[in-house]
């Protein structure tokens, strides 16, 4: 069964969730996003890297043959 609130025992019931039992992950929480954020960065350059190495590898074939 749902309990339905009044305002003030909702804010009571929100007051004392953040006050005794919710746990800010804070800085953790931005460092882990920065982190996939960086990870994406670097997979994206290094598809990047590889394409241009393997142009430059087609281009040397070419100049070869």
């Amino acid at each position: 069964m749902i309990h339905i609130y009044s305002d003030i025992e909702a804010d009571s019931v929100a007051n004392n969730f953040f006050k005794y039992d919710y746990h800010d992950r804070g800085k953790i929480k931005w460092d882990g996003f920065f982190l996939s954020e960086y990870t994406a960065a670097l997979k994206k350059h290094r598809q990047y890297i590889d394409g241009a190495q393997s142009l430059v590898q087609n281009l040397k074939n070419v100049r070869n043959n």
